[in-house]
C-alpha cells in the first residue's frame, strides 16, 4: 500500500503517549508499504530527530505550527463557531501540501492520526479514509470544566460541545474509525450514531526495549516514580493531589519516603509544588531513557484524576516489572485487575495504604509486579494491534455491510 500518514507532532522521539502510538505505527507499516509522513512541528518538538523517521518513509514533510500563532487560530475559531483544536492544528500550508501530495501522488490510503487533523482529509478521491481518534476528546474538555473553577470551566465545556460536533462529523469524512480501547469506542457510539466501521487498535510496549532489569546494588531508600508530560493538566493534578493529600499519609508510616516525577516541559505549577516541597518531591524533566528510573524505583504512582484512555505509562512500568499503584482512570482500558497485576485506589486514603502495603511487603511487591509483566507479554506486545491496524489500513475490496467489524482484541 501506498500511505499518507498525517501526525499533530513529530513522532519521535517516542517518549509520550500518542508518539508511542504514530511512532510504532510508522515503524510496523514501513516493513511492508510505501508511507508519507506529513507532522507539524509542535513547539516543543525538535527537528534533529528526522533521521530514524527518514530511515522508515519515502518522504517526511514538516510544517511549523509555532505555538503563537496556533493560539492564535485556536481563539479565532472559536470566535467562528468552531472548536479550538481544530484551529490550534489547522494549518493552511498543511492543507496545501496534504492537497498538492493527493493530486500529484496516488495513495491508496490516508490515516490522520486524531479528530482534529481529520479537516485535512480531501472532500472525495479514490483514498481509504482512515482517522485514529484514540481517546474521546470531548469527553476529556468535559472532564476539564467538571474540575476547573469558571471562567476557564467555561471555556472547557463550550471546547467539549464544539469536539463532539467535530466527532460527530467523522462519519462523514472518514471510512473508518479507530480507538485505543474498547471504552473509548463504545463512549464514542453512546454519544454519536454511525454507520462508519469503527475499530479497536490498542497500544503495546516493546517488551525488549522495556524488560525487567537487576536493581542496583547498595541500599536505596524507597522511591516512588510519576511519569507524563509535566504540562498537561491531568498530570499536574494528579501532582498536585498526591503532594497534598496522599503522601503526608505515606510519611505517617515510611517517613523517608521521596517521590521523583520524569517528565518533558514541568510547567509553572509543577516547579512551585517542588520548592514547596522540597525534600519530598523531585522533578527530573526529560530525560533521555527513562528505564533506569523505573528500575531504582520502589513502586510507579499514578494517581490520576483526569483523561481518557489507555495510559502508556502504566504499560510501561507493567512491563519494566515496577509495582504500580494507581486509579480506576490510570488503568482504564487495561485489562489488570487490583490485587492481582496493580493496586487500584481511587481515594487518598486506600492509595496511601496501597503504597505503605507494597513498601513494606516486599515479596507481594515482587509478586504483583512479576503478574504484571506476564500479562504485558500475554496482551500488549505491538504485533498484534499493529497488525489489526494494518488490516484497518488495506482499502475494502467491496462495500462493509455492518459497522460491526473485526477489531482488537476479538
Amino acid at each position: 500500500m501506498r500511505i499518507l500518514y498525517l501526525t499533530p507532532r513529530i513522532p519521535y522521539p517516542p517518549n509520550k503517549g500518542d508518539k508511542v502510538r504514530t511512532f510504532n505505527t510508522l515503524r510496523y507499516l514501513s516493513r511492508r508499504h510505501s508511507v508519507t509522513l506529513v507532522s507539524l512541528v509542535d513547539h516543543g518538538d525538535s527537528v534533529e530527530h528526522l533521521a530514524p523517521l527518514r530511515a522508515l518513509c519515502d518522504e517526511v514533510v514538516l510544517i511549523d505550527n509555532g505555538l503563537a500563532g496556533a493560539r492564535t487560530r485556536a481563539g479565532l475559531a472559536l470566535v467562528l463557531g468552531k472548536s479550538a483544536s481544530e484551529g490550534f492544528f489547522g494549518k493552511g500550508s498543511m492543507r496545501r501540501t496534504v492537497a498538492s501530495l493527493c493530486e500529484h501522488r496516488s495513495f491508496d490510503t490516508i490515516l490522520v492520526m486524531s479528530s482534529a487533523l481529520a479537516q485535512y482529509l480531501p472532500d472525495a478521491g479514490r483514498e481509504h479514509r482512515v482517522v485514529d481518534v484514540v481517546d474521546v476528546d470531548s469527553d476529556k474538555w468535559r472532564q476539564f470544566a467538571t474540575n476547573t473553577a469558571p471562567p476557564l470551566s467555561w471555556l472547557f465545556r463550550l471546547e467539549s460541545r464544539r469536539v463532539a460536533r467535530l466527532e460527530s462529523e467523522l462519519a462523514h469524512c472518514a471510512d473508518a474509525l479507530v480507538f485505543i480501547s474498547i471504552p473509548e469506542r463504545e463512549t464514542y457510539r453512546h454519544h454519536q450514531r454511525t454507520e462508519v466501521p469503527t475499530f479497536v487498535v490498542p497500544v503495546g510496549v516493546d517488551t525488549t526495549h522495556f524488560a525487567p532489569s537487576t536493581p542496583p546494588c547498595g541500599f536505596i531508600p524507597p522511591r516512588l516514580l510519576f511519569t507524563g508530560a509535566l504540562d498537561y493538566r491531568p498530570n499536574i493534578d494528579a501532582l498536585q493531589w498526591f503532594m497534598r493529600s496522599i503522601l503526608p499519609l505515606i510519611r505517617l508510616e515510611i517517613p523517608a519516603i521521596r517521590l521523583i516525577a520524569v517528565g518533558h516541559r514541568p510547567s509553572p505549577a509543577v516547579r512551585r509544588l517542588a520548592r514547596r516541597h522540597p525534600v519530598d518531591l523531585e522533578i527530573r524533566g526529560s530525560v533521555p531513557d527513562i528505564r533506569p528510573f523505573f528500575a531504582e524505583a520502589t513502586v510507579f504512582v499514578a494517581p490520576l484524576r483526569l483523561g481518557r484512555g489507555m495510559k502508556v505509562k502504566i504499560l510501561e512500568a507493567m512491563a519494566m516489572g515496577t509495582a504500580i499503584v494507581g486509579t480506576s482512570v490510570a488503568a482504564a482500558g487495561i485489562d489488570v485487575r487490583s490485587d492481582r497485576e496493580v493496586l487500584i485506589a481511587d481515594s487518598a486514603e486506600s492509595f496511601a495504604r496501597a503504597v505503605v502495603k507494597l513498601l513494606q511487603d516486599d515479596a507481594y511487591r515482587l509478586q504483583l509486579a512479576g503478574a504484571a509483566r506476564r500479562k504485558i507479554e500475554a496482551l500488549y506486545t505491538w504485533e498484534a494491534p499493529l497488525a489489526a491496524m494494518e488490516q484497518v489500513l488495506t482499502p475494502p475490496r467491496a462495500p462493509q455491510a455492518t459497522t460491526d467489524s473485526p477489531e482488537y482484541p476479538a
